[in-house]
């Protein structure tokens, strides 16, 4: 199964283990289910996939009644841009709730980054990295199947006001999980998301091209639960690394591991899009985003190397119908 249709299965099957759970937002429930992905639960739990008016803030607060009443609520958005709708009740009443005594809460808000097809400046933000700040919020970015299917492993049995972006990018891919290695050679490259397509090739081209041992991995867990071990666990650290981020260009989603990283004596880069919003126009959107290649060639920078990279293009998706819903 590719990443939209693991997202579907996981669903139905998290709504059978667990009768309390509930989804609900805007489009849910039309025959299109978020590009699918709540389609099967919905025609099997009719009653607990809930078609929603365009309230976000409200659907937001909702869900802290919900869940103090036992349910194990879920919010859609189409698109993260809407976060910033639920904004006011993530972070002053979902977030905040076990520090004022009140226990654990098990919320999760499933959110798309758009890229392609002329999103523009509007539908094509991460806001991941505003909330992974925030004391109290489980930020999660998978990147490939496997991510997918151990978070909603976790969804009833660990508690938790989750964040969930997926990126629509990724939705018709299935990138293998990520194999622990036995160390990360000279250069390694960190992406997160959707930049996770053009690490894995970075890494390719400075192996096979350029003749250097290099690697990549990606981040998935970031804000309350976030989990490091896994990255500073390797017995080979890494001479330097590069980060490769899809938040644009300032205070992205990597920045306080890169911060981290170097604290601990390792030589950091970062390589993101600009600090301007996404262009509308499809002809010079994908320019906004680095190329596998030139993610290569600023790992070659890092590290002193002469090698020259050839510049390549982002491949943007573009779904077959030409509908950014």
């Amino acid at each position: 199964m590719n990443y939209r249709e693991t997202i579907a299965h996981e669903t139905l099957e998290w709504m059978k283990r667990d009768p309390k759970a509930l989804i609900m937002g805007a489009g849910v429930a039309d025959n299109k289910g978020i590009f699918g992905t709540t389609k099967l639960a919905a025609e099997a739990f009719p009653d607990r996939v809930i078609e929603t008016p365009l309230s976000e803030n409200m659907l937001t607060g909702s869900l802290l009644g919900l869940a103090q009443e036992g349910w194990h609520p879920m919010l859609v958005h189409a698109r993260s841009d809407f976060m910033t709708l639920s904004t006011e009740h993530l972070v002053n009443s979902l977030a905040k709730w076990k520090y004022m005594g009140g226990g654990d809460l098990n919320v999760s808000i499933r959110c798309i980054i758009g890229q392609g097809w002329g999103n523009g400046p509007q539908h094509t933000q991460s806001t991941a990295h505003w909330f992974a700040s925030v004391p109290g919020l489980d930020v999660f970015m998978p990147t490939c199947p496997a991510d997918i299917k151990r978070e909603y492993a976790l969804m009833t049995k660990e508690p938790a006001v989750r964040l969930i972006y997926e990126h629509r990018r990724l939705y018709e891919t299935s990138l293998p999980d990520q194999v622990n290695r036995d160390g990360f050679g000279y250069v390694l490259i960190v992406g997160v998301s959707a930049s996770r397509i053009e690490t894995d090739e970075a890494a390719y081209i400075l192996t096979t091209k350029m003749n250097l041992h290099a690697g990549a991995m990606s981040i998935v867990r970031f804000g309350a639960k976030a989990d490091l071990s896994t990255f500073y666990a390797y017995p080979i650290k890494p001479k330097a690394i590069l980060f490769a981020d899809i938040s644009p260009a300032g205070y992205g989603i990597l920045s306080e591991i890169a911060l981290q990283c170097a604290e601990a004596g390792i030589k950091v880069g970062r390589i993101s899009p600009p600090a301007v919003p996404v262009p509308a126009s499809e002809a010079i959107e994908s320019q906004a985003y680095p190329t596998a290649e030139q993610i290569a060639q600023t790992a070659l920078d890092l590290i002193g190397h002469d090698g020259i990279v050839d510049d390549g293009a982002v491949d943007n998706f573009k779904p077959a119908d030409g509908s950014p819903f």
